[in-house]
């Protein structure tokens, strides 16, 4: 029973550590010929209800020259454009791309008639549209008109002007967290009009890339209070109805987030997707997307930037929810902020999952222990186990005769005041623990870049030398040379003993962080076996020489 559970367990977690990477790499998007939202489907979309708004003062017929205004500080550099007040980069000073340089958060080569991030959409008027996302806008600035180059925090206000339409825009950047703040108001003949905001589209260097930093791909959204993840949509347009208190594109590291003051009353998510080249050069459709978030009397916050559990927090409460920790952010959370913890006082990330992974163990020793004595107690009784089973194996599974056996042999439990389950229990209790470490060393943004020692340069990233791997192989290998061996089926033992090859060949190309927390935790286990060896009572241990003994007594009362 204990090795089935064992089984089991493992491929579990085979599943769970293989699921992620096939998903990725069998299955990605299917890509769709390129398509705009058909007028008839932009009309359809429900209008959000937004309060009359006094127009501004009239402001010229909008002309002049084009601006490129760069708001930066030590943790960001954006771009804005003023034809059309579009975001045209935002790039995160503090962390790297593969290049060595800020990491871009807005596409880059995206056609021009893809809209950036901050267009506009007038709904059923595409050419009202286009004519307010490519104008001339007004720039009022702090500081000189002229000036070009910003330091945060700024507020900016932005206006447009023709025979019959006009526009306000505002645009807020805040000195000390990944936000801007944006509102925007759209009159028609002197009449205000409903409007939505693009958000997108997509983010990363480019959708088509294939980097660490932007895998696992999806639209979450935050609606009725309940966190709703799904991959990227197949078909063009997919809407969305209900409260929604934020929405946006998720990364493994990064997000792009819209937040409204309340909620979003609908929302809709579009795809269209660009041709470009791929690595090797050959023309492929890469899917891009973007949201069309209604326009609110309240600014809409915007995030870009990484998800980090602290900054995430200081933004809007529940805001973290966008980390997916999976069934286990219960223990995911105090995890990572232990591991927070103990980095303060050794400084280096690979040290503090050492020393946690080394508290963990020592937290679970009683559980440990238990399972050690219960295994040991069930080796002593394999002899008189097996001579029960010896003596029915000429009946088939099927006779009623099978039932004396296991009669007799949970007889024999109770004679010696052994549970079946004692072995088991304690290991599935320890498995909670083992996939939340696991989950929280997957998608935390703490282990992006930093370095263990000697070889390991990135924690995220796979040991370039598969040393790790190996090394946690043999700990594995060790560790079930040491575990009581509870039954004597032969297929069992030659599956177990293929474990550890399973988990080396899986651990290959996975995190070398998660990779230093399972060697540790075998050493560990290793270790803590050893005492509980040590310290067990006598007639707990289970010696050669003591199961002949047992075997022949018992053979003898027969």
């Amino acid at each position: 029973m204990e090795k089935r559970l064992l089984i089991a367990v493992v491929l579990s977690m085979a599943i769970l550590l293989g699921t992620q990477y096939l998903m990725q790499k069998f299955f990605p998007p299917a890509p769709h010929s390129p398509a705009r939202l058909p007028a008839k489907e932009a009309k359809a979309t429900a209008k959000p209800h937004i309060p009359s708004a006094p127009m501004p003062m009239p402001v010229p017929i909008s002309s002049g020259a084009r601006r490129e205004l760069v708001v930066e500080n030590d943790n960001y550099r954006a771009v804005v454009d003023n034809a059309g007040v579009l975001l045209k980069s935002f790039q995160l000073k503090k962390y790297k791309n593969k290049s060595g340089e800020p990491l871009e958060l807005v596409p880059q080569k995206i056609p021009s008639s893809a809209f950036r991030p901050l267009a506009l959409d007038v709904p059923g008027e595409p050419s009202i549209s286009e004519q307010i996302n490519q104008g001339i806008y007004a720039v009022q600035a702090p500081g000189q008109s002229s000036q070009n180059s910003f330091r945060p925090p700024a507020t900016f206000t932005f206006l447009y002007r023709d025979a019959e339409i006009q526009v306000e825009k505002s645009l807020k950047f805040y000195p000390d967290q990944y936000l801007l703040e944006f509102s925007a108001k759209v009159w028609e003949k002197d009449q205000p009009r409903d409007g939505f905001l693009l958000w997108g589209p997509d983010i990363g260097t480019e959708a088509g890339e294939v980097e660490s930093d932007f895998q696992q791909r999806e639209v979450v959204v935050n609606q009725d209070g309940s966190i709703e993840r799904q991959p990227f949509p197949k078909g063009k347009t997919q809407a969305l109805n209900g409260s929604i208190f934020w929405a946006g594109f998720d990364t493994k590291y990064f997000a792009m987030v819209a937040i409204p003051e309340n909620h979003f009353s609908i929302l809709q998510v579009n795809r269209f997707d660009v041709k470009q080249k791929d690595a090797s050069g050959k023309d492929t459709f890469v899917p891009y997307y973007n949201f069309l978030c209604p326009l609110q009397a309240a600014p809409v916050k915007l995030y870009l930037g990484p998800k980090d559990y602290d900054v995430l927090n200081s933004v809007k409460p529940g805001l973290v929810g966008i980390i997916n920790y999976g069934w286990f952010s219960i223990l995911v959370q105090p995890l990572l902020l232990s591991l927070k913890y103990i980095h303060q006082y050794v400084r280096n990330w690979g040290v503090a999952i050492i020393v946690l992974t080394f508290l963990i163990s020592l937290a679970l020793f009683p559980i440990r222990y238990k399972q050690m004595v219960s295994m040991k107690k069930m080796q002593v009784l394999q002899p008189k186990m097996r001579s029960i089973q010896d003596r029915y194996k000429k009946y088939k599974r099927t006779d009623p005769k099978r039932q004396e056996m296991n009669a007799e042999i949970m007889n024999l439990y109770k004679e010696h005041g052994v549970n079946p389950l004692g072995g088991c229990l304690p290991l599935v209790i320890q498995m909670p623990f083992l996939f939340a470490f696991y989950r929280m060393l997957d998608a935390s943004l703490e282990l992006r870049g930093a370095p263990f020692f000697l070889w390991i340069h990135d924690l995220s990233k796979m040991d370039p030398y598969y040393v790790t791997p190996i090394l946690m192989g043999v700990s594995m290998l060790v560790q079930q040379k040491m575990t009581p061996q509870t039954t004597a089926d032969p297929a069992q033992a030659r599956m177990m003993m293929m474990m550890p090859i399973v988990f080396t060949a899986m651990f290959l190309t996975l995190s070398s962080g998660l990779v230093v927390y399972f060697l540790f935790s075998n050493l560990f286990a290793v270790g803590f076996q050893k005492l509980t060896e040590r310290w067990m009572p006598v007639e707990e241990s289970s010696g050669k020489q003591q199961k002949k003994k047992a075997k022949a007594k018992w053979d003898a009362k027969e």
